[in-house]
């Protein structure tokens, strides 16, 4: 609206400028106030880091007290396992238990911000961390679209190799080279899909009074 107005009052050159010095005015914005992210933007809060502390201080004393039972040979061996796979079993259970417990806990201190929400729209104008994850979608999106596009050209590019010999003999059969037989009946049903046409019947969708209405005839009415 204000470059429309510019542009209507002192004419396109005024508005031209004005646009270019918008820019280097907001670029020496950016340069005083720049947003950015430091390595205090990594660490948790206390709360948070207190209660994963925990998680990993007992899975420690659980380790300790299987380790002891197993050198006191009082460790119970799980069936179908010797004693040692029993113990690094067990211990490898409580780790990944600690592991799992301690990120679930440092998810659940995160916001919805910190998770990629994005509230507003341009429209409204991003904020620096709402632009950052609508950037990084974006971008997922199109190597997502490239990575794609040349694994299915290779799928495509398999079952064409893998079907060359396949074809419809004259008796209606599928066979390959080896005159084994895939299908008995080309499609299940013997019709080439190249030549069928979908056909529109709208009587197929008329009420029994609109049907008689439009196409029955009685030979005794004289209408």
């Amino acid at each position: 609206m204000c470059l429309r107005a510019c542009r209507e009052e002192v004419g396109p050159d005024a508005a031209r400028k004005f646009l270019g010095h918008t820019q280097w005015l907001v670029n020496y914005w950016l340069l005083q106030n720049g947003f950015s992210i430091g390595i205090g933007d990594t660490i948790a809060d206390a709360a948070t880091m207190e209660k994963i502390n925990e998680t990993i201080s007992k899975a420690k004393n659980d380790v300790k007290e299987l380790i002891k039972l197993a050198q006191e040979k009082q460790l119970e061996a799980e069936p179908g396992r010797t004693m040692m796979e029993s113990f690094e079993n067990r211990v490898n259970q409580v780790l990944n238990k600690a592991r799992d417990d301690a990120g679930s806990s440092a998810q659940k201190s995160l916001s919805e911000k910190s998770r990629g929400f994005v509230e507003n729209s341009y429209l409204r104008g991003l904020t620096p961390q709402e632009f950052f994850f609508h950037a990084m979608g974006g971008r997922e999106g199109l190597i997502d679209t490239a990575v794609k596009t040349s694994e299915t050209g290779y799928i495509q590019r398999r079952l064409v190799k893998a079907m060359e010999d396949i074809m419809v003999k004259y008796d209606g059969t599928v066979r390959n080279s080896l005159g084994d037989v895939i299908q008995f009946l080309y499609g299940e049903d013997g019709m080439d899909a190249v030549w069928i046409e979908t056909q529109k019947l709208d009587s197929l969708k008329m009420k029994k009074s609109e049907f008689d209405k439009v196409y029955r005839y009685e030979i005794d009415d004289d209408n």
